[in-house]
């Protein structure tokens, strides 16, 4: 996994809460559902999609698309995998997929819009 992942993350909500973020080395993401050695070990299933395992990832980028960097929130420890998506939430009555080309603009897609 390339090593071009910042080893500290600190994010700020509207209200001005402050959320910070480490990366965690001795861990990697997987969207393939299994792990990347068969020394490596499930630690955490955050989803359908995606799985965390302690053990180190490939130095390669082969298998880019299917391995995410994790990190540990600050400091609860709790895991965070930056996997490109994002859930949004707009105002009442805004309908998703009017909003279709101000997102395309911002290089974001609309993948599923739960009802």
């Amino acid at each position: 996994m390339s090593s071009s992942y910042p080893a500290d993350l600190e994010l700020r909500s509207n209200d001005g809460a402050i959320a910070r973020y480490q990366l965690a080395p001795e861990f990697y993401a997987s969207s393939a559902g299994k792990p990347l050695s068969a020394t490596d070990r499930l630690v955490a299933r955050l989803d359908e999609n995606i799985a965390v395992f302690e053990g180190l990832a490939p130095k390669d980028d082969a298998a880019v698309d299917k391995v995410f960097p994790v990190y540990r929130a600050q400091p609860s420890g709790a895991f965070a995998v930056p996997t490109g998506c994002a859930w949004v939430r707009f105002a009442d009555g805004v309908e998703a997929t009017r909003q279709e080309e101000a997102l395309a603009k911002l290089d974001f897609r609309i993948e599923q819009s739960p009802k």
